[in-house]
C-alpha cells in the first residue's frame, strides 16, 4: 500500500561494473582491465566464424566502456548523470527521448499532480467523523432476547476548509454535525485569520500565539458563546517551554464553564515518547501518563495509559499500525470504572479521521476485555492475509511488468551478451579447472543466479546457469538480471581438496535491487547480503574501497560457513583464476573486514507529529566547539553511522566571508542536529579572499567540486552560515526532486516568501546539479543566484519539492544586510542564456589553503573572475 511515485525502470549500462573496476581506477587500471579483456574478446582471436560473431560483439561493449572511461570529460559526466549524459555531444545533457504520446501523458499526469496539490495547500481540508456503537448487551444481556441488541449510539461529523484571501490573511469555514440518542444538533463557524509580525490572531472571537524566544511561547484567546439567555464567555491560554532537545513543559489554563488548570510534561525521541500531566479543574481532578514505544522497522507503535483522579480510573492500551506513506490504523482498549470497557478503533487518512469506539460493557468484565484484545489482532490478521498481502503482490507483479517491457530489448541483449560471453570463456575454464586440480584447489561443480519456485527449485524462465563464470571469477561478462524486480538467488556447489563430497551455499540477495548491481559487483552484493545468513563471506578480488568506511585494502575473496574448520574454507584470490590459500593466517583479519562492512543498512529516523531542535545560540570559541564535538567526528568535519551503513552520503557546503561567530554556532548547533540522522556527511567551508565582492554561488560551485574530488557524493546541501533548522524531522537528504529547505525562517514570519524561492538552505543531488550546470557564476554581491538557479531547475524539467512548513522552520542569525548588487536583476533576465556557459564549466579558481579541521573542511579560494562594477 505505497503511495510512492513510479522510479525510472530503465536499465542503463555500468561500465565500471564490466570492467571489473573500482569508480576511482586510475587510467593504468583502466587500461590494463582494457588489454586483459581485449585477449580473451579482440575477434582476431577467433577463426569460428559464430565464436568471431560474439567476441565482435563483446569487444565493442568492452571498447565503447574503455572509449568512456579512458577520456576524462566523458567520465566525469558518466560519473554524474550515467550512461544517459553521453547520448549527446559535449556538455549537452538531456533526459532519454520520449514519443509524443508519452510526452502528452507525463504532460498531463504532472499537470494534474500540480493541481491537486495546489488545492489541497489552499484549502488545508480537515475531517473528522466519530460513530459511537453500544453493544453492551452482548456481554451483559438486558433479557433473554437470543440475538443481543446492538445499536448506534451516536455519530458526529465535521469538517473545515481553509480559503486564502491574502498572503496575510485566511478565512476558515467548519461545520459539524451531532446525533445522539435520536437528539441532533450542529453548528456552523467562519474565522478569520491574519498574519502578525511574531503571531496570528483568529476571530472565532479570536485566539492567538506569539514566540517569546526559541524556547519559550504562549498561545492564548477568548470566545463569546450567545445563548438564549445571554452570553458565556471563555478564556484560554497555555505557555510553552522547551525543556531541553527532547522535553517541552506546558502550564494551560481553560476559563469557561468547566474552569481547569493543567501542567503537563512531554518527551520523544526515536525509541518511546511519554507524557504525563495534572489537572485541576471543576468538576475533576486527575493525574495521568501515557507511553509510546515505536519500532521504527515495523512501522508500529504500542501504546499504553493510565489517569486517577475523582472521577475514578481509566486504563488503555492499543497499538497503531502505519499501512501506507497517508495512512494509519489504531485499535485501542479502555478499561475504566465507571466507563466500562471500550474498544475503539480509528483509521487516519491523511487530514480525514475516522473513529469507531464500540461501548461493551458499564462494568469491567473479564469476558469483554478478553474479546476487547484478541479481536483487533484477529481482524488485522484476516485483513492483511485477504486484502492488503494480495493488493501489494498484485501492485509488485504490475510494477515488474512494466520493468519487463520497458527493458525487453536491453534484456535480449543482455542475455545474447552472457551467452557469447560464457561460450568464450570455456578455454579459460577448462585451464583453471585443471590447475585446481592439480593443486587441491576450488571446482565449481554447479552454479545457478536467479528467481526460486515456492517449492524451492531456479524457474526455468528466470535463471541462468554461471558455472564457468563463477569458476573463472568473472562476474560481469556472464551474468545478467534474468528476472528484473524480484529476489535473486545465487546457489553453487563446489568440491575443495578433490573431496568428493559436495557443500552447498545459498545466499538470497533480496536486500538489493538490480541498479545496485550496475554500482558495485555481484560478489560485494553478496558480501552484503551475508550478515543474513551469519555467513563470513568476501568474494571480491583484488583492491577494493569500502564504500562506508573509504579506507582501502588489500583482500582475498573468502568463503566460509559457520564452521571456521580449514576443510569448508572457500578461497577465491584474484580475477584470473581460484586457489585455496593458508585461511588460518587470514580468516582473523578476514572477518574483521566483514565486521566492518557486514551492518545493515540506516533507516531514516521516524519522529511524533512534532519534534522540535533547539538551538543553542549562545556564543562560544572554535577551540571550545572543536573540544566539545571533535572526539564525536573524523577530521575534516565528517561523521559516519558506527553500527550501520548510511544510505545517504550528504556534503553540507558553506560558502563563507568574515562571520566566524556565526560559524562557530553554526557549527555547534548543525552536528548534533545532523549526527541524529544516520547519514555520512562532511561540513565544506568555502571562503572567498579579499578583493572583489561576495560571490556566494561561485562558492558553491568551488565547494562541489572540491568535495567531489575527496568522493562521490551523492547529495549536496547548499548552506547559509546564519540559518539554523528548528525541527528534526527536517531531513538533510535529497529526494527525486531539487529540495528547498529553509521554507519558513522567521526573518520572513515563518512563511514562504515566494512560490520560487531557493535560497537559505537547499539540497540537490550530483546529477541534478550538473545536469543544470551548478550555480551562475555572475551574482557578485547580494540576491538573485537563488533565483537563476530556480530558472535552471525549471529549464531542465524539475521542480522544487518541499518539507511541510511547520517541518522546514530555520531561525536566522542577525547580522549586517549585504550591499545588494545593482546588476542582479539583469544577470537574471540574462541567466537562461547562458545555462550552457555560466556554470560548472566556467569556474576560474584557485585555492590558496585548504585544511582538515576536527568539525569542518576549509578551503580559502580567489576567484578568477571578473567583477563587472555597475
Amino acid at each position: 500500500m505505497s503511495d510512492d511515485t513510479d522510479s525510472d525502470t530503465e536499465l542503463e549500462e555500468n561500465y565500471y561494473t564490466f570492467l571489473n573496476l573500482p569508480k576511482d581506477a586510475t587510467a593504468e587500471q583502466i587500461n590494463a582491465a582494457y588489454r586483459k579483456l581485449s585477449r580473451v574478446y579482440h575477434p582476431d582471436k577467433h577463426m569460428d566464424g559464430e565464436n568471431k560473431h560474439k567476441a565482435e560483439m563483446l569487444f565493442n561493449r568492452t571498447k565503447k566502456a574503455y572509449e568512456v572511461l579512458s577520456d576524462p570529460q566523458k567520465r566525469a559526466i558518466y560519473d554524474s548523470v550515467g550512461e544517459k549524459g553521453l547520448r549527446t555531444d559535449g556538455w549537452e545533457l538531456i533526459h532519454r527521448t520520449k514519443t509524443p504520446a508519452e510526452i502528452r501523458e507525463e504532460y498531463q499526469r504532472l499537470a494534474q499532480a500540480a493541481e491537486e496539490r495546489k488545492l489541497l495547500q489552499s484549502t488545508n481540508p480537515r475531517g473528522n467523523v466519530t460513530i459511537s456503537v453500544n453493544a453492551t448487551e452482548v456481554f451483559s444481556p438486558y433479557d433473554d432476547r437470543e440475538v443481543p441488541h446492538v445499536e448506534v449510539s451516536s455519530m458526529s461529523i465535521s469538517q473545515s476548509i481553509e480559503a486564502p484571501i491574502t498572503r496575510r490573511d485566511t478565512v476558515i469555514m467548519s461545520g459539524n454535525l451531532v446525533s445522539t440518542n435520536g437528539n441532533g444538533s450542529g453548528g456552523f463557524v467562519v474565522c478569520g485569520r491574519r498574519l502578525l509580525n511574531k503571531g496570528w490572531l483568529e476571530l472565532d472571537i479570536g485566539a492567538g500565539g506569539r514566540t517569546l524566544s526559541p524556547v519559550l511561547s504562549v498561545t492564548g484567546g477568548t470566545s463569546l458563546n450567545f445563548r438564549e439567555h445571554g452570553v458565556i464567555p471563555a478564556l484560554f491560554s497555555s505557555l510553552s517551554v522547551q525543556l531541553d532537545k527532547h522535553t517541552i513543559g506546558s502550564l494551560t489554563l481553560n476559563a469557561s464553564s468547566q474552569s481547569a488548570m493543567t501542567t503537563q510534561i512531554d518527551r520523544s525521541n526515536d525509541k518511546c515518547a511519554w507524557s504525563t500531566s495534572f489537572v485541576i479543574g471543576s468538576p475533576h481532578i486527575y493525574f495521568s501518563i501515557a507511553y509510546t514505544h515505536k519500532m521504527i522497522e515495523n512501522e508500529l507503535k504500542l501504546k499504553v495509559a493510565a489517569k486517577v483522579g475523582t472521577f475514578g480510573f481509566l486504563a488503555e492500551y492499543g497499538a497503531e499500525k502505519k499501512v501506507s506513506k497517508y495512512s494509519s490504523v489504531l485499535a485501542a482498549v479502555s478499561i475504566g470504572v465507571p466507563t466500562g470497557v471500550i474498544l475503539k478503533f480509528k483509521i487516519v487518512r491523511s487530514q480525514q479521521t475516522y473513529v469507531f469506539p464500540i461501548h461493551l460493557s458499564e462494568d469491567i468484565v473479564p469476558a469483554s476485555v478478553f474479546y476487547a484484545t484478541v479481536t483487533p489482532v484477529i481482524v488485522w490478521f484476516l485483513v492483511k492475509k485477504s486484502i492488503i498481502d494480495p493488493m501489494l503482490a498484485d501492485r509488485k507483479n504490475i510494477e515488474n511488468d512494466k520493468i519487463k517491457r520497458n527493458n525487453e530489448q536491453r534484456m535480449n541483449l543482455r542475455r545474447q551478451e552472457a551467452a557469447a560471453a560464457i561460450d568464450l570463456m570455456t578455454h579459460t575454464y577448462e585451464r583453471i579447472v585443471n590447475e585446481e586440480i592439480e593443486r587441491g584447489g576450488i571446482i565449481i561443480a554447479n552454479a545457478t543466479y536467479g528467481c526460486l519456485e515456492q517449492n524451492g527449485n531456479f524457474r526455468a524462465d528466470a535463471s541462468i546457469d554461471v558455472k564457468i563464470p563463477l569458476q573463472c571469477l568473472s562476474d560481469l561478462p556472464g551474468f545478467y538480471d534474468p528476472c528484473v524486480g524480484e529476489d535473486k538467488v545465487l546457489r553453487f556447489e563446489y568440491l575443495y581438496n578433490n573431496r568428493p563430497n559436495l557443500r552447498i551455499g545459498f545466499f538470497k540477495l533480496d536486500l538489493f535491487k538490480w541498479s545496485l548491481f550496475h554500482r558495485y559487483s555481484i560478489k560485494f552484493q553478496i558480501l552484503c547480503a551475508s550478515k543474513v545468513l551469519n555467513l563470513n563471506l568476501i568474494l571480491m578480488p583484488g583492491k577494493i574501497e569500502d564504500d562506508r568506511l573509504r579506507k582501502p585494502y588489500k583482500s582475498n575473496a573468502t568463503v566460509s560457513g559457520s564452521s571456521n574448520n580449514i576443510n569448508e574454507i572457500l578461497t577465491i584470490s584474484s580475477f584470473t583464476g581460484v586457489s585455496a590459500v593458508n585461511a588460518n593466517e587470514s580468516l582473523e583479519q578476514e572477518n574483521k573486514n566483514i565486521t566492518e562492512i557486514a551492518l545493515p543498512v540506516c533507516q531514516d529516523p521516524v519522529y511524533e507529529e512534532s519534534s522540535p531542535f533547539v538551538p543553542n545560540i549562545t556564543l562560544e570559541s572554535l577551540d571550545v566547539v572543536e573540544a566539545q564535538l571533535g572526539p564525536l567526528l573524523e577530521s575534516g568535519g565528517a561523521f559516519k553511522p558506527k553500527d550501520c551503513n548510511a544510505r545517504h552520503h550528504v556534503a553540507i557546503v558553506v560558502p563563507f566571508r568574515d562571520r566566524y561567530a556565526h560559524l562557530s554556532i553554526f557549527l555547534r548547533n548543525m552536528h548534533p542536529f545532523l549526527m541524529k540522522q544516520n547519514i555520512t556527511y562532511r561540513i565544506f567551508i568555502i571562503e572567498q579572499t579579499n578583493g572583489q565582492s561576495f560571490n556566494r554561488a561561485a562558492l558553491m560551485n568551488i565547494g562541489f567540486l572540491e568535495a567531489m574530488k575527496l568522493y562521490p557524493w551523492d547529495c549536496f546541501i547548499f548552506h547559509d552560515v546564519d540559518l539554523l533548522p528548528l525541527d528534526n524531522r527536517n531531513l538533510y537528504t535529497c529526494p527525486r526532486q531539487p529540495r528547498h529547505m529553509s521554507v519558513a525562517v522567521d526573518e520572513f514570519n515563518y512563511r514562504l516568501p515566494y512560490r520560487t524561492i531557493f535560497g537559505g538552505v537547499s539540497a540537490m543531488t550530483r546529477e541534478h546539479f550538473v545536469l543544470v550546470n551548478g550555480f551562475s557564476n555572475s551574482f557578485f554581491g547580494w540576491g538573485a543566484e537563488d533565483d537563476d538557479m530556480s530558472n535552471r531547475l525549471r529549464s531542465a524539467n524539475l521542480f522544487i519539492a518541499r518539507y511541510p512548513i511547520n517541518i522546514a522552520r530555520y531561525i536566522m542569525l542577525k547580522h549586517p544586510k549585504e550591499k545588494a548588487n545593482p546588476k542582479r536583476y539583469e544577470n537574471l533576465v540574462n541567466g537562461m542564456h547562458k545555462i550552457g556557459t555560466d556554470g560548472l564549466n566556467s569556474i576560474k579558481y584557485e585555492i590558496y589553503s585548504n585544511k582538515e579541521y576536527p568539525t569542518f573542511s576549509w578551503y580559502y579560494a580567489e576567484l578568477k573572475i571578473t567583477e563587472q562594477k555597475s
